[in-house]
């Protein structure tokens, strides 16, 4: 049976919740670190402790969380499989959102463990939410094509939702300390804000993909539970059976470490390089204006060109950005911007062509297996942030100690060098490994995964 044709909702809409989401996501991304040492004054060591572990923990947990989508019977049948956890994941994470910028004790090692347990379980409903939403991309598309025209559209609404927060979260914070509130109390107002706005934002997407996953009677009956109701050796075979998907991963840990450090260090160079903390909204503004151009771009050239090839040109361009940065971060802040505007150009048309070779091996899978696994497969996009969160929360607080970095202490010429570095010279090491990978051993073209697609809906037509 041919598919449900994407809805012009879809093609154009599909991506307000990530929206939403990344309001709340940049919050942890471009603060998290610095709240952890400037706000909630952990010392470095146990900074490194707390991020560390709670990426560590999220590795394992996130793609158990696809797999139990696919092998679990729908929360609400009538609603579908992936459609439910739309509703349940970001009703859930609303009620843990605050917990993400409190501390709950005066003794550091009992805040740390709070923080650490109480921020994994809140955090578990909405990495549901997500990977249900990724797996949708490949279930409504029928060709890798619409899959990019998709992933595409959701990745700029991510980078206006980086706009948006690059402007509230910096100035919301700087009017509440100047009307006399805690610092804290800022980040605690606004993810809860975000998270409601999630909750009504993944509403709207709920609605749009009505009718696209055989909700009803369809969904009901035997047959189809008994088909789209992946076992655990389905889910094994996918991922070892799948070596397009191995390597897209690793590659996809390169690329998201980069992101997670250099967005990671940003207050730092901001405040002690640049030495112009309210420039920070300004570097994040330009930046995400660059990501938008970004994303636009990738959604017409991916319906053209081969989607492995442009994401190796966009890999190149994200490494030579950060050379060109290294050069000016400490004569020109405005220059140094200039530069990360062209990376996040680069990165946001690179990011959905990544989501889109995803969705490819989870045709790959399919085809090889005989199994549909887009839970799980989909649901594997969001490890490579897990383990980038880890590795980035080992390498800053063990970069920072080496630098010579202490809190709230001018930094020296050493320092601010040491800074730069950490922001530079690490990412350009992660892209290089992401780009050998893409090049020389990821190698599922858009015209395979249009043959082995025709060969999956053969197979269904005569069963």
């Amino acid at each position: 049976m041919a598919k449900k044709p994407l809805s012009q909702a879809l093609k154009n809409y599909y991506g307000v919740g990530v929206l939403a989401n990344v309001l709340r996501g940049n919050m942890g991304t471009y603060y998290q670190t610095y709240w952890l040492t400037d706000v909630a004054m952990f010392p470095l060591p146990l900074v490194a402790v707390i991020q560390t572990v709670s990426s560590i923990v999220r590795t394992f947990i996130t793609p158990l969380l696809g797999g139990i989508i696919d092998a679990l019977p729908p929360v609400n049948r009538r609603w579908g499989r992936y459609r439910s956890w739309l509703i349940v994941g970001s009703l859930a994470s609303l009620i843990g959102a605050p917990f993400m910028w409190l501390r709950l004790s005066p003794n550091d090692q009992i805040a740390a463990f709070l923080y650490i347990a109480i921020s994994l379980l809140a955090s578990i409903p909405g990495s549901i939410m997500l990977q249900a939403n990724s797996a949708l991309i490949p279930l409504v598309c029928s060709t890798p094509e619409e899959k990019s025209l998709l992933s595409s559209r959701s990745f700029m609404y991510q980078n206006v939702g980086r706009l948006i927060s690059s402007y509230t979260i910096a100035n919301f914070v700087v009017f509440m300390v100047g009307k006399g509130y805690a610092e804290g109390t800022a980040y605690i107002v606004l993810s809860v804000v975000f998270a409601i706005l999630t909750v009504i934002a993944f509403y709207a997407h709920f609605k749009m993909t009505e009718g696209y996953e055989g909700e009803g009677a369809e969904v009901s009956t035997a047959k189809r539970k008994a088909k789209d109701r992946a076992s655990i050796s389905d889910i094994v075979k996918n991922f070892i059976l799948n070596p397009p998907l191995m390597y897209l991963f690793i590659a996809n840990i390169g690329t998201s470490t980069t992101s997670f450090i250099f967005s990671g260090v940003a207050a730092y160079y901001w405040r002690y390089v640049a030495e112009n903390f309210a420039m920070m909204s300004v570097y994040t503004l330009c930046i995400n204006i660059g990501g938008i151009l970004g994303t636009i771009l990738a959604g017409r050239l991916a319906m053209k060109y081969d989607t492995r090839k442009l994401s190796m040109v966009a890999l190149c361009c994200m490494a030579g950005a950060f050379v060109l940065a290294r050069m000016v971060a400490l004569s020109s802040p405005v220059l140094f911007i200039c530069c990360m505007v062209f990376h996040q150009f680069a990165a946001s048309f690179n990011y959905p062509l990544f989501v889109s070779m995803y969705t490819s091996c989870v045709t790959y899978g399919e085809w090889k297996t005989g199994q549909n696994a887009a839970g799980f497969i989909m649901g594997l996009t969001n490890v490579p942030i897990s383990i980038a969160t880890t590795l980035r929360g080992i390498i800053i607080p063990i970069a920072l100690a080496s630098s010579g970095y202490v809190a709230n202490q001018p930094a020296t010429p050493a320092v601010k060098a040491g800074l730069v570095n950490i922001y530079v010279q690490w990412p350009i090491a992660f892209l290089a490994l992401s780009f050998i990978i893409m090049a020389f051993f990821f190698r599922l073209s858009n015209d395979r995964v249009k043959e082995m697609q025709a060969e999956i809906d053969a197979r269904n037509l005569e069963a």
